[in-house]
Parts: structure tokens; C-alpha cells; sequence
């Protein structure tokens, strides 16, 4: 199925979040494309709707993959964690991160927080790919609060595997901002309210900002298919993967 709607292509308008997008339609390796239905990225879904649970059941998602900290999933509940047809996954990258104002570690650039991911997260990164490659013909989403950060080095690794251009990638990325910035109004507001500050560049998704992950990315690993291998990922794996993702 495809996905178009007057909010933007890929998005999937539901009640109780800003950014659940499919990542379908990309052009990939060999000019194949990936499918649609099959994987998405999502900021919180905390406030999902009765309604929303059926339209993320009816596109075929029945694994989650939570990407948040401990802390932010104690203090918003995932309600698919223990909803009957789905399977769900915490592996939170970056935890101890606290998106409430007062709680998050100053951050003074985002692309250095992306690149330490790929060495400091490489145990949480290989068990997401794990899931995705074992995840057959099941649809699954993952997320993390914005659906930006977390989320956005997730999915420019996925793509990168998949032979996504980078200009897709970051464009992609991009999209974020202008999906989330509701939301990042309300966190700058509560943080100004509560005496805290927010840099702008924490609310931005800057194209700059993941060239500068991808250039890292290629330049250190060599792309995301050998920094998969490394991390002990088989090449039968990364192979099943692609294949149940991309169709001529």
C-alpha cells in the first residue's frame, strides 16, 4: 500500500502522534525499492488512541522496537507493550536521557551525539537489526520520543544498508522538524517555565546534521552493511534482511 496524504508522503495521520511515517518507496540497491508496509519510524507513542492501535494493526505492524530510556518509558507508559498482536522490544539507546525539561544531558552537538552511537551502542544497534531481520512478513515500527535522534540514526542506518541515496536519507531526516515542531514549541515553552533552557539545534533535524553522520558512517566503517558485520551480524542475515525489504 502506499501511503500519500496531503500532510506529507509517508505519513500515516493518526490521533495520538505527529510523525508515524513508512519508509516505502525509497529507491535502493540494483533500483529496487523498499516495500511498503513493512518498516516505520514513529516518535512517542505514549497517547495512541484506541483507534490508532487498529490503523497501526491494519498496515500490518506487529513488532515494536522502543528506543527511549528507561526513565522516559516509566514516565510514558507504550501501550502496545502488553497489548495482545504485537511484539514488543525496549532497547533504548542512549539511556539515562530524559526528554522532560531538567532531565536531559546538555548536549552541544547533535552529529558527535549520532556518531557515538555507532561504538557506544553497538550491542542495542546489532539486537534492533536482529529484530528487523527476523521480523519475516511482520510490518514494525520503531521509536523514540521526537522520532528524531534515536530514531533518526536507526533509520539512516536501515537505509544506508538498504542502498538509500544519502540525499533521501537526509531528506528523510529533514522531515522531522516540520512534522514535530508542535511538539517542540510545547517542550521549549515547559522548559522556559521551568527555568530551563533548550539550544534550538536540540529541536532541529538540519540536513547538515545527518550528511555529517553519513560522511562519518562511510569514512569510519565504511557504510552501514560492514559496521553491521562488525558488530557480529552474519551476512546471511543483513542478506534475508534486504530481501524482505526490497522489491524490483
Amino acid at each position: 500500500m502506499k501511503h500519500e496524504t496531503s500532510a506529507g508522503p509517508r505519513l500515516i495521520p493518526l490521533e495520538g502522534c505527529l510523525n508515524f511515517r513508512d519508509l516505502g518507496g525509497y529507491t535502493g540497491e540494483g533500483a529496487a525499492k523498499i516495500r511498503y508496509d513493512r518498516v516505520f519510524r514513529s516518535d512517542d507513542l505514549s497517547k495512541l488512541s484506541p483507534a490508532d492501535i487498529v490503523r497501526i494493526g491494519t498496515l500490518g505492524v506487529s513488532i515494536v522496537i522502543d528506543l527511549r530510556s528507561a526513565e522516559e518509558l516509566d514516565q510514558a507508559p507504550n501501550p502496545l507493550r502488553d497489548y495482545p498482536g504485537f511484539d514488543y522490544h525496549h532497547v533504548p539507546l542512549l539511556d539515562g536521557i530524559n526528554s522532560e525539561p531538567g532531565g536531559p544531558p546538555r548536549i552541544h552537538s547533535l552529529p558527535e551525539m549520532y556518531k557515538s552511537l555507532l561504538p557506544d551502542a553497538g550491542p542495542q544497534i546489532s539486537r534492533i537489526f536482529r529484530i528487523f531481520a527476523g521480523a519475516g512478513e511482520r510490518g514494525a515500527v520503531f521509536h523514540c520520543t521526537a522520532g528524531k535522534d534515536r530514531t533518526g540514526v536507526t533509520a539512516a542506518l536501515l537505509l544506508n544498508l538498504c542502498g538509500v541515496a544519502d540525499e533521501d536519507i537526509i531528506a528523510d531526516y529533514a522531515l522531522t522538524y516540520e512534522r514535530m515542531r508542535p511538539f517542540f514549541d510545547v517542550m521549549a515553552e515547559k522548559g522556559r517555565k521551568a527555568g530551563v533552557f533548550f539550544p534550538e539545534h536540540i529541536f532541529r533535524s538540519d540536513p547538515a546534521f545527518m550528511r555529517d553522520f553519513l560522511d562519518y558512517l562511510k569514512g569510519t566503517y565504511a557504510g552501514a552493511e560492514p559496521y553491521l558485520l562488525g558488530l557480529g551480524l552474519s551476512p546471511g542475515e543483513l542478506r534475508g534482511l534486504k530481501d524482505r525489504l526490497l522489491t524490483l
